[in-house]
This record gives C-alpha cells, sequence and structure tokens, in this order.
C-alpha cells in the first residue's frame, strides 16, 4: 500500500510502480518523471468483490483510477442491455468524467478483490 500522500513514497517504490505502469498505456509513451509525478501524487484503495466503486450518485468524480489487480464492472442502469462492460488490470477510468469535472454515468462495481492507484483530479490536471 503507498504512504499517505502527505508523504514521500519511497524511491523503490516509485521504481517498481513505475516499471508496472509503464506496460499500459498512456505510461509507455510518458517520460519516466511524469509517471514519478502519477505515482507520487497516488493513493491506493482496495474494493472488495460486489463493493460499489463509483456512481452517478457519487457526485463529481474526484480522482482517475489506475486498475492495478482485479477487475471493475460498469453497468449504465436498467436500460443497459448490453451487459456493460470491464476494466481490468491496466486500464484508467473515469476518464470522461474526470476531464469534464463531472459525476460519471455509470455504476461501477468491483468484481475480484481490487487495487486502484487513486489520482487527484488536480495532480491529473497538472501532470497533463
Amino acid at each position: 500500500m503507498l504512504p499517505p500522500m502527505n508523504a514521500s513514497p519511497s524511491p523503490n517504490l516509485v521504481a517498481n510502480l513505475r516499471a508496472e505502469l509503464q506496460r499500459h498505456a498512456p505510461f509507455v509513451q510518458m517520460p519516466a518523471a511524469q509517471v514519478d509525478r502519477f505515482v507520487a501524487a497516488s493513493a491506493q484503495a482496495y474494493y472488495e468483490p460486489g463493493e460499489a466503486v463509483l456512481s452517478p450518485a457519487s457526485g463529481p468524480v474526484t480522482h482517475l483510477l489506475f486498475v492495478r489487480r482485479g477487475r471493475i464492472s460498469g453497468r449504465s442502469g436498467l436500460a443497459d442491455t448490453g451487459g456493460g462492460f470491464e476494466y481490468e488490470a491496466g486500464d484508467l477510468f473515469p476518464v470522461g468524467a474526470a476531464m469534464a469535472a463531472r459525476a460519471v454515468t455509470a455504476t461501477y462495481t468491483a468484481n475480484d478483490d481490487t487495487f486502484c492507484l487513486m489520482l487527484p483530479l488536480e495532480a491529473m490536471q497538472q501532470i497533463a
């Protein structure tokens, strides 16, 4: 687990997480210093199977999430006849809601024991 956001993560932790993130887009195309900023500004969150991660009722998105381990399903409600969609290790979400500083339009639920890095929107804007 990452240290609290006001503490500096160890250089080894940053290097290990950088290597993990750089196996996935968009991190593979980012300079190492930007990936390190993402890691240093993030906190890790754990979600148990069946736990709600985000929903429209959560209000405007405050963090961008990077799925490290596990899977998260998104469903748009009763009208969702396509079976929803799924995020897995290496995926970033909810990018659209984060960029627009709005609430998500789907309900996101952990399918497995799921670990995410949570990047505050302010840090996302500084890195971008």
